[in-house]
């Protein structure tokens, strides 16, 4: 864990590509990032029609809560509402929205796109919380619970890992 967390801080410091190829900025002063370990990100998403084998729109809000350990102030207790649309079914499809929420530096805004595969969803996304731009990297499981089924649902539960660093894009400078 803190080889990995070592490792993103210098690829953030260099200019190397630490979190879903977004290039980092070397003139940084507030070099961070933070691990969320599989089962450290939990919540509940919601779809409107609900998901099925067939492919078509759909809006959407995922509500999630993440535990992440880190380097500096991106560590801590996230949580992160994403609201969007897609074209999608419980196998496969993409999409995007907007992000909104707290973190261990404040309110947090921004947006997202994703990919799914299965019952994985892929999220990218960039948000700006306390006078820093962060990336975020989300690899999230959905998993239907009670009566309803893998392919035709409305409301799942949420589980997965990710990732969250500070991007260089409009973070703070060193002075």
């Amino acid at each position: 864990m803190r080889r990995l967390l070592s490792l993103l801080a210098c690829l953030v410091a260099v200019g190397g590509t630490a979190v879903g190829g977004v290039p980092a900025n070397a003139g940084v002063a507030d070099v961070d990032a933070a691990y969320c370990p599989y089962g450290a990100i939990t919540g509940v998403g919601t779809w409107s029609p609900a998901e099925t084998v067939t492919p078509a729109a759909h809006s959407f809000a995922w509500d999630t809560f993440g535990t992440c350990a880190g380097t500096g102030d991106d560590s801590g207790s996230y949580h992160i509402t994403f609201y969007g649309t897609a074209f999608d079914s419980c196998e496969v499809g993409n999409g995007g929205g907007s992000l909104s929420g707290s973190g261990p530096e404040g309110a947090i805004s921004g947006n997202f796109t994703f990919y799914r595969g299965g019952i994985h969803l892929y999220i990218n996304g960039n948000f700006f919380s306390g006078g820093d731009q962060h990336t975020l990297q989300y690899w999230l499981d959905v998993l239907p619970s009670g009566s309803q089924v893998v392919c035709d649902y409305t409301t799942a539960n949420l589980i997965g890992h990710g990732a969250i660093a500070d991007s260089g894009a409009g973070a703070r400078s060193a002075a």
